[in-house]
């Protein structure tokens, strides 16, 4: 989809925090409204790819699914195939909805709670694949 205008965008600039298992992993995404993306926090400081750049996305999705643990080390399965909750953060916004995956190698599908496929920005989406009851505030 085209990006929604500046002035379209909400003022405040939001931030969403998915708490993992602990603080170290932590994940926070900071919506920035000049550029319409998001700069991602890990344990409360700024995240950096290897190069030294911030990571950014256009869109942010947490995907709720269910996962085991395998052992000791801590090795997951975990479940994409069929479906479950999602959250879409863009455009400074905030989307719930759900998600779903047919089978392995389709594609997996974002729909808003009216059931209306969800279309991203075009650029960077970043996919946060959580468990089930997993804590998102916006």
């Amino acid at each position: 989809k085209d990006e929604v205008t500046e002035e379209a965008r909400p003022t405040e600039e939001g931030r969403a925090k998915i708490s993992f298992s602990t603080k170290t992993y932590e994940a926070g995404w900071q919506y920035t409204r000049e550029t319409n993306d998001y700069l991602r926090y890990q344990a409360g400081l700024i995240q950096q790819d290897r190069d030294g750049s911030e990571v950014r996305a256009k869109n942010i999705v947490v995907q709720f699914t269910k996962m085991v643990v395998l052992d000791e080390v801590g090795r997951k399965d975990i479940d994409t195939i069929g479906g479950g909750k999602a959250i879409v953060f863009q455009d400074g916004i905030r989307i719930d909805g759900i998600w779903e995956k047919e089978a392995r190698g389709e594609r997996t599908k974002f729909f808003d709670e009216s059931g209306a496929e969800i279309k991203f920005n075009p650029g960077v989406t970043w996919v946060e694949v959580v468990p089930i009851g997993t804590d998102v505030e916006f």
